[in-house]
């Protein structure tokens, strides 16, 4: 039973970095096609 419930822990976590990771992706997507701004700030 503890080994099931790692499994779904684990599977739950994973599922979790994934979306956090993909929206990471999707932010750096964004900032490329955005026209760069000097004044922003950011290298």
């Amino acid at each position: 039973m503890e080994l099931e419930e790692l499994r779904d822990a684990l599977k739950i976590a994973s599922d979790r970095e994934y979306a956090l990771v993909e929206e990471l992706l999707v932010s750096v997507e964004k900032k490329k096609s955005a026209p760069a701004d000097p004044a922003d700030g950011e290298a």
